[in-house]
């Protein structure tokens, strides 16, 4: 993907990043129909206009021909506050998504490589995220890119249906 381009967010590029993020709860929501929902509206403007002008905060987005075929929001934070913890300050990947025609050509790749470079310029030690275990393509992603498996958060159902 010679044309692609990485750049930052501006509020005038709201509308794409609300329809990238259609996309990726529609994606969400197929995958994981007990979890998500199917929504009409991604996330309210003025969050993300915080994400795209907050000082701790960046949007990158993924532009080939002059279209939007990704985002990526990322956020200066750490681990908690806990005495048994060590602190750790980190770039906190909280979204990232690619247009599903574009998938698998290297954009989330280039999205999480400008998230380092932002991340070691601010001196942060590392990098965090979450990814659904279904969602297998980006697990993939992530592992290739050096991110490993840290707390795994599991659930079970109450209730009628699982009783013996």
């Amino acid at each position: 993907m010679d044309t692609l381009q990485i750049r930052l967010a501006t509020k005038a590029d709201l509308a794409a990043i609300q329809r990238l993020f259609l996309q990726g709860d529609s994606y969400h929501a197929g995958l994981l129909p007990d979890v998500f929902n199917v929504v009409e509206r991604a996330r309210p403007d003025d969050r993300i206009e915080a994400l795209i002008t907050g000082s701790d905060s960046v949007v990158f987005l993924a532009v080939s021909e002059n279209q939007v075929v990704g985002f990526l929001v990322l956020k200066e934070g750490g681990r908690p506050d806990y005495r048994m913890l060590r602190p750790k300050r980190l770039g906190i990947v909280e979204d990232i998504v690619v247009a599903e025609t574009e998938r698998g050509k290297g954009i989330g790749t280039r999205l999480l490589k400008e998230a380092r470079s932002w991340s070691e310029a601010r001196g942060l030690q590392g990098m965090q995220l979450h990814v659904w275990t279904a969602n297998c393509g980006a697990v993939r992603l992530y592992e290739r890119e050096g991110f490993r498996r840290v707390v795994d958060r599991m659930e079970m159902e109450l209730g009628e249906a699982d009783s013996p």
